[in-house]
């Protein structure tokens, strides 16, 4: 994933907080346009705002060297992400390369721990709230927000030079269009992100955290008032949190890196 996407709209506090509480706030190219989107793995939110969550890795083994040596590197995008639609864990540490992988891992744990506990909270509210029609708050928008860990994508092309690949796609219906590196490792186009903030994990652990305690605190019968408090008291500040997060190390792409394409 670009972990841009976390300072770059997460960050943005005041927009967050509107998308939280229903508020409005040139190369040749090989194109390989598609949309992969959840196929039942993580619906979206419904009445109460609840997204129920299929989750759980399901059993199937990693892919070897070989299976992978033909994947273009649009389709390993594709394979990226439906393989944690399924929460497959081992297959994404794959597709990842080795200087990243053991950060983006624990990365993407730490944000899927918080997004399952969003859709715990939301789905706690419709259960003590059965009269109101729409959750007055849930951290849903953060589902499409995760490059190509994001709920719904639309790979739209990529650009190859050697050993290094460029792969745009879109984040469910999102703009501007997100760019993602991949490098040919052992044999196999291989994804290399961004490294994370290294307190970022934290932060984002302490936020699921703070849902699961609002989760209970549904189930014990808060009320509607102190329920919404909770996001601009508790939970908005905890975001600011996880945008502030330090010891980033950015790794821009300049597009002039790759002038020339390879089709395949």
């Amino acid at each position: 994933m670009n972990i841009h996407f976390l300072h770059r709209r997460f960050g943005l506090v005041l927009i967050l907080a509107g998308l939280a509480t229903g508020c409005d706030p040139g190369d040749t190219q090989t194109g390989e346009s598609g949309r992969t989107g959840a196929a039942g793995a993580r619906s979206g939110s419904g009445a109460g705002g609840a997204s129920a969550t299929t989750g759980a890795a399901q059993n199937s083994s990693p892919p070897r060297t070989a299976d992978l040596a033909s994947l273009s590197p649009a389709e390993v995008m594709t394979r990226l992400h439906d393989a944690h639609l399924r929460r497959d864990y081992e297959t994404i540490s794959t597709l990842i390369t080795a200087d990243e992988r053991e950060a983006i891992m624990a990365l993407l744990r730490s944000l899927d721990g918080v997004l399952d506990a969003n859709d715990r909270v939301g789905r706690a509210a419709s259960r003590r709230y059965a009269g109101v029609s729409q959750n007055p708050w849930s951290l849903g928008f953060m589902e499409n927000n995760l490059g190509v860990f994001s709920r719904d994508i639309r790979v739209i092309n990529q650009t190859i030079r050697g050993e290094t690949a460029l792969v745009n796609l879109q984040e469910g219906d999102n703009v501007p269009i997100v760019r993602a590196k991949l490098v040919r490792a052992d044999g196999c186009w291989r994804y290399s992100p961004e490294l994370p903030p290294k307190s970022m994990n934290r932060e984002l652990d302490r936020l699921a955290s703070l849902l699961a305690e609002i989760e209970g605190s549904l189930d014990r019968g808060l009320d509607m008032d102190t329920y919404i408090d909770a996001f601009w008291v508790r939970v908005l500040p905890q975001m600011e949190k996880v945008a502030m997060a330090k010891d980033a190390t950015p790794i821009g792409i300049d597009e002039t890196q790759i002038t020339a394409t390879e089709g395949e």
